[in-house]
């Protein structure tokens, strides 16, 4: 007989931030003591479909240096697409058996998607299953796939998306700006990098190693882009770095092999020790996923973004843009500027640093979770007012 409550998370595997994000909310789950599994639905439900779309995803930043943008082409097409489009009944009935009979086998207690995965509230709602649908976005930016998720709670990373879910119509009492989620590893490595510098004399670079930058290639960056990057910001006076190639083994071998005489050059796979990395950079050239620039901001090094990919990445990075949180570069020549003015300048960093304290560093996770857990407990107990709760939130859904 079950006794332990559970939590169903729902993702996706296109990129490595929709997982962090459910990890995350697992660790901070399981500490409450609920169960969780997290599912990859469309490899579980679809594994061929879903090895196609990863392929294709994978591929998109060289089709798109080629003139052939699908990945942005279909980001901006489906932007205001509502749930009767017949593409978007489509997509959203993707999984959905599959989802139906986890539900079904294992009474999950909620679900959460981490993955703007469409209709599951009302694939659950016609089914006959009155679970709570909770959404962590993972993005700073608002696209429609995430609201036709139609979830109970919205998980947003900042004021500026709350409004705009506001202006699409969502109840403001089912929006939590919490921000967005990383790891308890992560973070507790911030915690010792900081220990570390505060039993240290941190100098006026507070801790950081002067000129140093991090390079983040990302998983799907080119070969021939990252060693013109690398060759020019080489060229600025003192400049160190380290260049962190992900799961691209092509990359990083590449990479050992053009630079190998190059003792200001440091090549690293995948690496569990990002917190100390972003600790000890004077700044970090990435792309623009949303857990990459969240872990930066609770680093607080500053951001060069480098080519975001069209899409929620470009979005994210045009976010931060306003906010003057980074710059953005097109090209390796731009980007080499900017690493110039960033590393000879305190105050840029300086204003960059401010706009990341304004962005915040908490316990998204957390914040999440509590508040999941405060949601569901009148349901979970009985609660008298359970049937009212539930009413009042439908009815705010549905407008």
């Amino acid at each position: 007989m079950k006794t332990q409550s559970s939590v169903l998370i729902l993702t996706a595997a296109y990129g490595e931030g929709h997982m962090q994000v459910s990890e995350a909310l697992r660790e901070s789950l399981v500490r409450q003591r609920y169960g969780v599994r997290i599912l990859d639905l469309f490899r579980e439900a679809h594994p061929r479909l879903n090895a196609l779309a990863r392929y294709l995803y994978k591929q998109s930043p060289l089709f798109s240096t080629l003139g052939f943008d699908y990945y942005g082409w279909t980001y901006r097409l489906t932007q205001q697409m509502d749930e009767r489009h017949p593409g978007v009944r489509w997509l959203n009935g993707i999984g959905r058996k599959t989802l139906l009979q986890a539900v079904r086998e294992e009474r999950y207690e909620a679900v959460v998607c981490t993955f703007p995965f469409g209709g599951v509230g009302a694939a659950l709602r016609r089914a006959g299953l009155h679970v709570p649908v909770f959404t962590v976005m993972t993005d700073y930016h608002l696209h429609n796939r995430w609201l036709q998720t139609q979830a109970d709670r919205y998980y947003v990373a900042t004021p500026e998306l709350a409004a705009a879910l506001k202006e699409r119509g969502i109840d403001r009492r089912r929006i939590v700006v919490s921000g967005i989620p990383v790891r308890e590893t992560f973070r507790a490595g911030l915690r010792r990098a900081a220990e570390r510098r505060d039993s240290q004399d941190a100098g006026p670079a507070g801790g950081r190693t002067p000129n140093t930058v991090l390079y983040l290639s990302g998983t799907h960056e080119t070969i021939a882009g990252t060693r013109r990057a690398i060759e020019l910001l080489l060229r600025l006076p003192g400049v160190k770095m380290d260049v962190v190639c992900g799961r691209n083994a092509r990359l990083r071998r590449e990479l050992e092999r053009d630079f190998k005489r190059e003792t200001r050059v440091t090549v690293h796979g995948f690496v569990d020790t990002m917190p100390e990395f972003m600790r000890k950079a004077s700044c970090v050239v990435t792309k623009a996923g949303g857990i990459t620039l969240t872990e930066a901001v609770q680093a607080g090094t500053p951001l060069l973004i480098y080519k975001p990919q069209s899409g929620q990445e470009l979005e994210n990075a045009r976010f931060f843009l306003a906010k003057g949180a980074a710059s953005i570069a097109y090209s390796a020549a731009e980007l080499t500027d900017q690493a110039a003015r960033l590393l000879k300048c305190p105050e840029p960093r300086e204003r960059m640093a401010l706009r990341y304290r304004e962005l915040g560093g908490g316990d998204a996770a957390g914040t999440i979770a509590g508040d999941m857990i405060r949601w569901l407990s009148p349901l979970a107990m009985g609660h008298p007012d359970a049937d009212s709760l539930r009413v009042e939130e439908r009815m705010a859904y549905d407008g």
